[in-house]
């Protein structure tokens, strides 16, 4: 009895999937093909339907126009069809209701400033017209205040935000009432500490995107979160959280910075 009221109460995924996606930062210093693979694998794998799918691309503006335009080649060369065939890289959205949700924000998104660099229309060529698909899109200049911004669509949709410092890259990312998972590209060891300690996200990965663990533990943020399976508001209930977090690095990435850092001379 008394090990069970010490306990921390179970972490429930459904207040988190309603509200935030997995955030990528990649900072001027990156490995920008690691990078790249993160980012493709994060907002395209599995469409962009799942609680860990990258929603948001924060990039420093450094390197934001190299690495658009490496995103734009590798996704430009993603192909849509049905998960059963051996050459497909994204397959379809659930259903008709899910596949006019994206459209919409895609509406939404030309309409509050955003500009489409790819995709952003419902495919319907060919054998594809028989399903539910949409094109991998990416978004450009968007803010932090756009609703494509704040909002999960739920589809191979991805933003892009410029910035100018790691510091406003950490501010923008925190900006959220759900912190479920988040990835820091970075070859610098002392930001890469300031990552996990100030990000206010369940999991944080360092030049990393760890997808596949997305039913990790999620950090209760603060009293005004709800958590609730419809998406409406309800009292604010700890029991939807916990407060522990999950901090990884890529170990050879990681383990190089390191040793690259301890060898140089004082």
């Amino acid at each position: 009895r008394n090990s069970r009221s010490e306990l921390e109460p179970p972490a429930f995924m459904h207040g988190v999937v309603q509200k935030f996606q997995w955030i990528i930062v990649v900072m001027e210093d990156a490995d920008l093909e690691l990078a790249l693979d993160g980012a493709v694998w994060g907002a395209f794998g599995t469409t962009g339907q799942r609680c860990t799918a990258t929603s948001r691309l924060i990039l420093h503006r450094d390197i934001k126009e190299k690495f658009t335009t490496m995103l734009y080649e590798r996704t430009s060369k993603l192909r849509l069809g049905a998960g059963t065939e051996s050459n497909t890289d994204i397959g379809p959205i659930v259903n008709e209701k899910q596949l006019q949700q994206v459209s919409k924000y895609l509406d939404i998104a030309r309409e509050e400033g955003a500009k489409v660099l790819i995709g952003g229309e419902i495919a319907s060529e060919g054998s594809l017209k028989n399903g539910y698909f949409f094109q991998p899109t990416i978004l450009d200049d968007v803010t932090p205040d756009m609703r494509v911004a704040r909002k999960e669509i739920f589809g191979p949709v991805v933003a892009l935000i410029e910035v100018s410092s790691f510091e406003e890259a950490i501010a923008i990312l925190n900006d959220s009432n759900y912190g479920l998972s988040s990835s820091v590209y970075t070859r610098d060891i002392n930001r890469a500490f300031t990552a996990m300690h100030d990000i206010e996200a369940g999991i944080t990965y360092i030049s990393a995107q760890g997808a596949q663990l997305c039913l990790q533990r999620c950090l209760r943020r603060q009293d005004t979160l709800h958590c609730t399976k419809d998406n409406q508001s309800a009292a604010p209930s700890r029991h939807c959280f916990n407060s522990f977090k999950s901090c990884s690095a890529y170990p050879g990435k990681l383990i190089a910075m390191i040793r690259i850092m301890v060898r140089r001379p004082a």
